[in-house]
């Protein structure tokens, strides 16, 4: 086999027995940013603020929540100043996960991941639980980086979509 075939082999491999939610990246990467998803998850259910704000760059990373139209008419039917667009921090998104009353969960699905050995982007549909009811349906989108102690999250964006009452 001369060495173009083999290297056009070998990446085609490589490609199919990659999971086909992940793209190209090292294998240990991808399995650490799967850790990161994990105890994001639960440290929500386990409202542990500390767990929460350690899987962050810093303090000050940046979390921000657009509405869809059908979610901000329903609530700008009872406010009709409310924001479209909510910012938000790790900080003060760690001190809702740790303060919660009732028992949360996020669940995950279609997760996409897109590394190198440095950056990444993660995304993927939502579900978010509030005492085993879904609140809050969409899509998120996470940039972490690398860091000397290992994978963070830099940023979040996700979609609020109230979801239909059956």
């Amino acid at each position: 086999m001369n060495y173009c075939k083999w290297c056009t082999a070998l990446l085609a491999a490589t490609i199919f027995s990659a999971s086909t939610s992940a793209a190209p990246g090292p294998r240990r990467d991808l399995d650490d940013i799967g850790k990161v998803i994990a105890q994001f998850q639960q440290a929500i259910k386990d409202k542990n603020k500390d767990a929460m704000q350690d899987l962050f760059v810093d303090q000050n990373s940046p979390l921000s929540a657009s509405a869809s139209d059908k979610t901000l008419a329903i609530v700008r039917a009872k406010k009709a100043d409310a924001a479209k667009i909510l910012p938000s921090t790790s900080a003060k998104f760690a001190e809702q996960v740790g303060t919660a009353t009732s028992p949360n969960e996020e669940r995950f699905s279609n997760i996409k991941i897109n590394a190198d050995d440095a950056v990444a982007a993660v995304s993927f549909d939502f579900t978010f639980l509030v005492s085993a009811k879904p609140v809050n349906v969409g899509k998120e989108a996470w940039l972490l980086v690398k860091t000397e102690k290992g994978w963070k999250i830099s940023a979040i964006v996700y979609s609020m979509n109230f979801p239909d009452k059956r």
